[in-house]
């Protein structure tokens, strides 16, 4: 399986309301299984993770923490780019595939087609308004700061488009709402002079 694609997957299913549900885990009576075993419900019939179902928020932090760790400081640098794999390829071999030594020297990296702009803004919906409030570790800002920086450099529209210098994806308009929410609860990233930006009060 793509490690980067299944990082994505991690975190939808850690930011599901289903895997947060506050009550008390009870199993199912009916025949409902998740890949082959027993769902857990609580007492309204409602989901739970499997990971300690009796204790709220602590399958969000087993299956969070580790992946956005690894996002944080735990992604090998591309040797010829300088630049950390994930922006160069959106998925990548992991160690139990390629072995640790070439995972760690970032070139477990594969030729598929990247969509940054989808990656960004779920990372940055992830990362700064989830997991950071979560975590208390205001590093995510940083973290996903500098992917919206990365993406301004290297991957807006040229110069002779209708629209130049927009962010290039097949978003419609979740992007741009996960984009305003990023805006909104991290004030540094608005643009100078709009009155926004923290530098702009006297």
């Amino acid at each position: 399986m793509k490690t980067m694609l299944f990082l994505l997957v991690l975190f939808a299913c850690a930011f599901s309301d289903a895997a947060r549900a506050p009550s008390q885990a009870v199993e199912s009576a009916g025949p409902d299984t998740l890949c082959g075993r027993p769902a857990i419900r609580d007492s309204e019939g409602r989901l739970l993770c499997r990971y300690l179902p009796e204790v709220p928020g602590a399958g969000y932090a087993h299956v969070a923490r580790p992946a956005s760790e690894f996002i944080k400081s735990g992604t090998p640098i591309d040797p010829v780019t300088g630049e950390k794999i994930y922006f160069i390829s959106c998925c990548f071999q992991g160690p139990h595939m390629r072995g640790q030594d070439e995972f760690d020297r970032g070139v477990t990296w594969e030729e598929w087609m990247h969509n940054p702009a989808c990656v960004w803004a779920g990372l940055v919906q992830g990362l700064v308004l989830d997991y950071r409030v979560f975590s208390g570790d205001n590093g995510y800002v940083d973290v996903a700061g500098e992917m919206l920086d990365f993406q301004l450099q290297h991957g807006t529209t040229p110069a002779g488009w209708p629209w130049p210098g927009s962010w290039f994806s097949d978003g419609y308009g979740d992007y741009i709402r996960h984009f305003m929410e990023g805006l909104a609860a991290v004030p540094e990233w608005a643009p100078a002079g709009t009155g926004r930006n923290p530098e702009d009060q006297p």
